[in-house]
């Protein structure tokens, strides 16, 4: 009996460490250099075949990377713009606006204030194309603009749209995401100049989906919940802890780089994991929040490194979650700064970058690391998506040199 036991308890040993070395190993399937800084990535499938392409966005170019077989292949590349280009995604009607901004000469205008020549890249007769499009064409609303889809119903599904005011103190609007896309909710609270980060999800497992609002430099958090017809909106009550101090700190920059939703610990509700980089140079320490009662508790899982410890280690940033194993709970997938802080005269900065990417997974009791890659200089962008169509999720990498390393998973 006792033999029997010992048998049964290795198996489960065997079965145990023979999973996370399948999830905790990946394998670098392509290296490219496109010379400029990488600033965007978007997972899309343009060509309809099942398979994402990877759209990469630098300064005055486009690249698009298709996977052929074992490897990947630079199937367009767009000409090199005299001024920025960029490109917005919007997800509820799987639409693609490329956005090249118009030369200017005086006064300097900052680009994102600029006019835009609209484009989208379409994929025809086995070609991609991009073609010049119509103001009209993108999805807009009178004064407002698109900030993200989602849903109440649905956990990954988008048939409800937010848009906001174009003013320096502003309204939140929930639009269907149908035409003619009718207000479904106003904000009854304003929002001063600064941007917002929506997130819907199951965070008191109730299993109805919640919409919560975070404000950038604000104390307070808003939770909206469907209420038959309408929404009820509420605001996040302060621990004391809380008390003079932002619920969740927000970057200015990207904040949806620094703030997400998933399940790492259950399938039955959502917590929220949040990068706090607003008073730090360099990324900043990893929170997890999750609902208790009346209020989130916060708990740190990563904090900021001392330059004395774990290699020049100075804080986190581009943060994903994502099911890498395909068990139903996700992964934490996320950035590390390392180098070193040179103090200046103006503000402290970061020199011989050499950042890398964690994976981290619950085990029960705690976040443990369970794959650190190799170091890839200062990395910009982190797209976290299944772009080999072999159902498990890939990682790819851009940084500041203009490199792009794609890893994918024994």
């Amino acid at each position: 009996m006792k033999k029997h036991l010992i048998q049964i308890f290795c198996i489960i040993l065997l079965l145990y460490y023979s999973s996370t070395i399948a999830y905790a190993s990946f394998k670098e399937l392509w290296k490219g250099n496109f010379d400029y800084k990488i600033e965007k990535l978007l997972s899309i499938d343009l060509n309809k075949n099942g398979i994402n392409e990877i759209l990469i966005g630098r300064y005055k170019n486009l690249n698009l990377l298709e996977w052929n077989k074992d490897t990947f292949i630079n199937r367009w590349q767009s000409p090199e713009f005299k001024r920025a280009v960029d490109f917005e995604y919007y997800e509820f009607n799987n639409f693609l606006l490329v956005k090249k901004y118009n030369p200017q000469n005086k006064p300097i205008i900052p680009y994102k204030y600029r006019p835009i020549i609209p484009h989208t890249l379409l994929y025809k007769d086995g070609k991609y194309v991009l073609k010049e499009i119509e103001e009209t064409q993108i999805p807009s609303w009178q004064g407002e603009k698109y900030i993200i889809s989602g849903s109440f119903k649905k956990r990954g599904a988008h048939d409800v749209i937010i848009t906001s005011e174009k003013a320096q103190e502003f309204h939140l609007y929930l639009r269907e995401a149908k035409p003619p896309n009718k207000i479904l909710w106003k904000s009854p609270f304003t929002i001063y100049k600064y941007g917002v980060v929506p997130l819907f999800g199951d965070f008191d497992n109730d299993k109805k989906i919640e919409l919560l609002i975070a404000l950038y430099k604000e104390t307070k958090v808003y939770w909206i919940s469907p209420k038959g017809k309408k929404f009820e909106t509420k605001e996040i009550k302060k621990t004391k802890s809380h008390k003079n101090t932002y619920i969740f700190p927000l970057s200015s920059s990207n904040p949806e780089r620094y703030f997400k939703t998933g399940r790492s610990t259950s399938k039955d509700f959502d917590e929220l994991f949040f990068i706090d980089a607003l008073y730090y140079v360099g990324g900043g320490p990893l929170f997890r929040a999750v609902w208790q009662k009346e209020r989130f508790k916060v708990q740190a899982i990563l904090i900021r490194e001392s330059l004395e410890k774990d290699k020049g280690g100075v804080g986190y940033e581009n943060l994903n979650l994502a099911d890498i194993d395909n068990d139903g709970l996700d992964e934490i997938i996320i950035s590390e700064i390392r180098g070193d802080m040179v103090q200046t005269p103006e503000e402290p900065r970061i020199s011989n970058r050499h950042d890398v990417i964690h994976i981290l997974k619950w085990n029960g009791k705690e976040y443990k690391k369970i794959w650190t890659s190799q170091s890839f200089g200062a990395i910009t962008e982190v797209l976290v998506d299944d772009v080999t169509g072999d159902g498990k999720k890939d990682i790819v990498v851009g940084n500041e040199e203009g490199e792009i390393h794609i890893f994918g998973q024994n």
